[in-house]
C-alpha cells in the first residue's frame, strides 16, 4: 500500500506496540500471542497477561503506561496483514515496522545486493549488473542504503523495477545525507524504505549490524558483489545463513583486497555468480516473472473475489495493485478482470 509524500503526514504507533518496541527480546510477542488467542487479543488487552509471561512487574508497567509514538511513515505491526511473512514466527521479529513506499515489495521475490562501501570500478559495474538484471525479471532489490555497492544496487534497480532500502536509523535520518536524493527516487519509483526504530533514533555504529540482520531476513537470496575481510556485507551472509537464505558471492581479481571477503565466503560453501543470466534462471526457475502469490493466482484464471477473499482483502484493492503494475509496465490487462505478464 503506497503511503503518502514524504513527510506529509503522520501515523500512529498505538500504545501497546510503542510498549512492545521499548520491550523489544524481553519476550517472544509470537509465543505471548498463541498463549492468549492471537497478536488481535494481545494487542487490545495483553497488557494484563505480561507478568505471567515472565515480566517483572516493574517491566509490565512502564509497558502499559508506553506514550503512543509518531511517525512520519506507515507502521505495520505484527498484528497486521501487511507484516512480511518472512519475519512471521521469528523470535527475534521486530513488533514495528516503519515504511515508506509500497508495502507491496514486502511479499514478492526478493533479492539482497550487498557489499562494501568503498568499492572499486568493477564492483560498481557487478552490482549495477546484477541489480539491474533482477529488477527487470521482477525481482525486488534489497539493500542497505549506504555508499557503495549499496548504492549503486539500488540506484540500478529503480532504473529497472524496483528496490527495498532497510536503514539503520528511523525515517527522520538518511545516513548518508547524500543518499536524500537516492531516498525519495527509491520511492517514486514503487518502491519501499523500511526500519525498525522509531523515527527519532539517529544512526548508530551498533545499528548497522542489527540493520544487516534484517536485510538477510527480508530477502529470499544475499549477493555479496564486492567485501574486504572485515565488511558488514560478511554479517549480512552470516545472517542470512542463519535465516536459511541461499549465499552467493561474487569472486574478484587475484590479489584484491576489495574481495578477499567474497573468497572467503566462498571457500565456506556461498555459491559463485560466474554468469549472472545464470544466477537469475537458478534463483527464479521456472517461475521467473512472478511477483507473488496472489499475482500468479491472477495470471493463471483465478477471480480476483476468489483471491481477495484469501488475502483478506477487497477486489478494489487488487484492482488498485494491478493497476500500478500496469502503468509500470509489469502486466496488461485482457478484459474482463483477466491479466497477463508483461
Amino acid at each position: 500500500m503506497p503511503c503518502s509524500a514524504l513527510g506529509a503526514r503522520l501515523a500512529v504507533v498505538e500504545a501497546f506496540w510503542a510498549g512492545a518496541l521499548a520491550h523489544r527480546g524481553v519476550v517472544d510477542l509470537w509465543q505471548l500471542a498463541e498463549q492468549v488467542g492471537g497478536l488481535d487479543k494481545l494487542s487490545i488487552d495483553g497488557a494484563a497477561q505480561l507478568e505471567r509471561a515472565g515480566l517483572c512487574p516493574e517491566r509490565a508497567r512502564a509497558w502499559r503506561n508506553a506514550e503512543p509514538l509518531q511517525s512520519r511513515g506507515d507502521v505495520i505491526t505484527m498484528a497486521d496483514a501487511q507484516y512480511p511473512s518472512r519475519l512471521r514466527g521469528l523470535q527475534c521479529a521486530p513488533p514495528v515496522l516503519f515504511v515508506q513506499g509500497d508495502a507491496d515489495c514486502l511479499e514478492e521475490r526478493t533479492v539482497a545486493v550487498v557489499g562494501t562501501r568503498n568499492c572499486t570500478g568493477y564492483g560498481e559495474a557487478v552490482a549495477r549488473n546484477i541489480a539491474g538484471s533482477l529488477a527487470r525479471a521482477g525481482v525486488v532489490v534489497i539493500s542497505g542504503l549506504a555508499r557503495g555497492i549499496d548504492a549503486h544496487a539500488h540506484r540500478a534497480a529503480c532504473r529497472n523495477g524496483r528496490t527495498l532500502a532497510v536503514m539503520a536509523s528511523g525515517l527522520s535520518f538518511t545516513a548518508p545525507s547524500s543518499n536524500q536524493v537516492l531516498r525519495r527516487k527509491i520511492v517514486e519509483t514503487g518502491g519501499l524504505v523500511l526500519t525498525i526504530w522509531p523515527d527519532d533514533v539517529s544512526p548508530q555504529p551498533f545499528l548497522f549490524p542489527q540493520r544487516n540482520q534484517w536485510i538477510a531476513a527480508l530477502s529470499d537470496h544475499v549477493v555479496v558483489v564486492e567485501a574486504p575481510q572485515k565488511s558488514g556485507a560478511l554479517y549480512t551472509a552470516e545472517f542470512a545463513a542463519d535465516f536459511g537464505r541461499e549465499v552467493w558471492a561474487v569472486p574478484g581479481p587475484i590479489g584484491s583486497s576489495s574481495s578477499t571477503g567474497c573468497h572467503r565466503i566462498i571457500a565456506q560453501g556461498a555459491r559463485v555468480v560466474v554468469d549472472v543470466d545464470q544466477m537469475l534462471q537458478e534463483m527464479t526457475g521456472e517461475r521467473l516473472g512472478f511477483r507473488s502469490p496472489w499475482l500468479q493466482r491472477v495470471v493463471c484464471g483465478e477471480s480476483l473475489e476468489r483471491v481477495a477473499m484469501d488475502e483478506n482483502t477487497t477486489v478494489l484493492e487488487l484492482l488498485q495493485r494491478l493497476s500500478r503494475l500496469e502503468v509500470q509496465g509489469r502486466v496488461v490487462c485482457l478484459g474482463g478482470q483477466r491479466y497477463a505478464l508483461a
